[in-house]
């Protein structure tokens, strides 16, 4: 791997200009591999043009305006320390600190010989620096909030949360998380400048070319996309595993932690399921592991609180149960299909529904994107006339598995509601499921 402390392209426009080496070619000796300063001066400007570039990039996806200016000031540095390096002798020529001194054939090479090499080497220096310190201004004068948040820095869509921590996870191994890795792999839109790039699609593997400024000659360095895919799938694994301990950590009560885990071992079981299915998710043997690896941890999590679990179970505060008839999840399905024709939840929570109506905690909590009012509504009247087996505390159910357009429902709240104004409509669906 290469350091890359300011970038590559920063890194080795300084390194380049920090030295003076010297290679005897018998009737001639170069500089920095270079014979002419011509040539010399060209390379430069290609390598301060990469160097700004970068800069500039690394400027502007630095968040926060005081880290702006600490790199810039780090740059500036390292700058200065380059142009200390070259010195005026009396005879009006540069000199430079680092120069080797050596003999050819018997003769000692005269340093003013390479007067224009450190020319464009002092010009190229200090054009930088005056690039930073402009930069350093416009930084200045700029308010934080007018900084705008990198695209790199913004949240995932399908982020991992501490309500959600197997979020991303689903999104890699059930969705089409691993090809969305894949692309950003084999197509960076940002990072190193100067650095060419290769991507074998059939081998995974990208090549990068990096420029040596010592030797003058591209260094070739690969990367299979398994590797970066490990290490990417690493990180979910390990903030999934911190946001399951900060749930149960932030937990009002052992009930809640017990359905908590509950739903994310039924939602792990899923995902283990899941990778069988999916083509790009089976390749990987280290999505197995990480998978029963999280199992793990839930089981081991559950047997603190395995006595909760097994109590909350038995007194049904995590589901209902339709009143046996001809099909419980027949059933439960009318009524699904039937709420969701009347815009009062999403398609997408049918899973969760039937086991929420079937007696089995669903993985996620149902969104009611309806009224509060009708909610009390069917849940009532369902029971008032036994479609759903009688449970104890049906609105702690009811909070358990379902959440009021995207927010947990307060049980308070659910028994002095405002009554619906679709008493009807739901009276029918309810007497639809009654044998």
């Amino acid at each position: 791997m290469f350091d890359d402390r300011y970038g590559v392209a920063v890194d080795s426009f300084l390194d380049y200009l920090q030295s003076a080496s010297l290679t005897y070619k018998g009737s001639y000796t170069l500089f920095n591999s270079f014979a002419s300063p011509e040539k010399y001066r060209v390379e430069l400007s290609r390598m301060y043009d990469r160097a700004k570039d970068e800069v500039e990039v690394t400027i502007a996806e630095t968040q926060n305006k005081f880290q702006k200016l600490v790199l810039i000031g780090e740059i500036s540095t390292e700058i200065y320390s380059a142009l200390a390096l070259l010195s005026i002798n009396a005879d009006g020529n540069f000199i430079h600190k680092n120069f080797p001194g050596m003999e050819s054939e018997g003769k000692t090479i005269n340093e003013a010989d390479f007067h224009n090499f450190y020319y464009w080497t002092n010009h190229f220096l200090e054009k930088m620096s005056y690039h930073l310190q402009e930069l350093k201004e416009s930084v200045g004068v700029t308010s934080q909030d007018n900084f705008v948040v990198p695209y790199f820095m913004m949240p995932h869509e399908n982020a991992s949360t501490v309500a959600k921590p197997l979020e991303y996870l689903k999104h890699l191994l059930a969705g089409n998380g691993i090809a969305e890795i894949e692309q950003s792999f084999s197509h960076p839109n940002h990072g190193h400048q100067g650095v060419d790039y290769e991507y074998d699609s059939e081998t995974k593997t990208m090549t990068y070319n990096i420029f040596d400024s010592e030797t003058g000659k591209w260094i070739e360095s690969k990367r299979l996309f398994e590797d970066y895919y490990v290490d990417h799938l690493q990180k979910e694994f390990t903030l999934s595993t911190k946001l399951i301990d900060e749930n149960i950590g932030i937990s009002k009560d052992e009930q809640s932690i017990a359905l908590f885990l509950k739903r994310t071992r039924i939602q792990l079981t899923e995902l283990s399921e899941a990778i069988k299915t999916n083509v790009e998710a089976a390749k990987y043997p280290e999505n197995t592991e990480a998978i029963d690896a999280l199992i793990a941890l839930v089981d081991k999590r559950a047997l603190v609180y395995g006595g909760q679990i097994s109590a909350e179970s038995k007194s049904n505060n995590n589901s209902f149960k339709i009143n046996a008839g001809y099909s419980k999840k027949g059933k439960a399905t009318t009524l699904f299909n039937d709420l969701v024709k009347l815009d009062y939840m999403a398609e997408d929570s049918k899973n969760d529904f039937i086991n929420a109506f079937t007696g089995s905690p669903p993985a996620n909590k149902i969104n009611w994107i309806g009224k509060k009012g009708d909610l009390m509504k069917l849940i009532k009247y369902a029971d008032s006339k036994g479609v759903i087996e009688k449970v104890r505390y049906k609105w702690k159910v009811v909070a358990n598995i379902f959440t009021l357009k995207g927010l947990d429902i307060d049980i308070k709240s659910m028994k002095n509601g405002k009554p619906t104004k679709n008493e009807h409509a739901i009276e029918v669906m309810v007497n639809d499921l009654m044998d």
